[in-house]
C-alpha cells in the first residue's frame, strides 16, 4: 500500500511539472517588457545599458553577466517568466534565455521576480 501511493505520488508530481510553461514575454521597442502581471510594472530592460528595472526594483548587469549577453555577435533574446506557482516550490522568476543561431549552445540567467537577485 505504501509503495502505491508513493508510485501515485511520483506520478502526480512528474505531470504536474510537465504541465507547467513560463510565459513569453516580449520587449518593445520603448523598452517596455509586455506581459507581466499589473503588480510588476513598470518593467523595462536596456540590453545596451544591461539595465533591468521591475517595478520599484532596479539593477545594472554587473560585468560577470555581461559576458553572457556579450558573447555573440548576434544574440538572440527571449525572455519568459512565471509568477502562478507555489513560492515554496521556487521563487516567482524572470528568465532570460540568450543565443544565436548556427550556434550550439546559449546561456539562462535566471532571476527573482519580486527582488531582482
Amino acid at each position: 500500500m505504501k509503495a502505491l501511493l508513493i508510485l501515485i505520488s511520483f506520478i502526480f508530481l512528474s505531470v504536474s511539472n510537465l504541465m507547467h510553461e513560463d510565459t513569453p514575454l516580449k520587449i518593445d521597442k520603448d523598452r517596455n517588457i509586455i506581459g507581466l502581471p499589473e503588480e510588476y510594472s513598470p518593467a523595462i530592460f536596456d540590453l545596451d545599458k544591461k539595465y533591468l528595472r521591475i517595478n520599484d526594483k532596479e539593477i545594472v548587469f554587473p560585468d560577470c553577466l555581461n559576458y553572457y549577453f556579450n558573447d555573440f555577435e548576434n544574440p538572440k533574446l527571449n525572455l519568459s517568466a512565471s509568477w502562478y506557482h507555489s513560492k515554496d516550490i521556487m521563487p516567482y522568476y524572470l528568465n532570460f534565455s540568450i543565443s544565436q543561431e548556427n550556434v550550439d549552445y546559449g546561456y539562462n540567467i535566471l532571476l527573482d521576480l519580486e527582488t531582482l537577485s
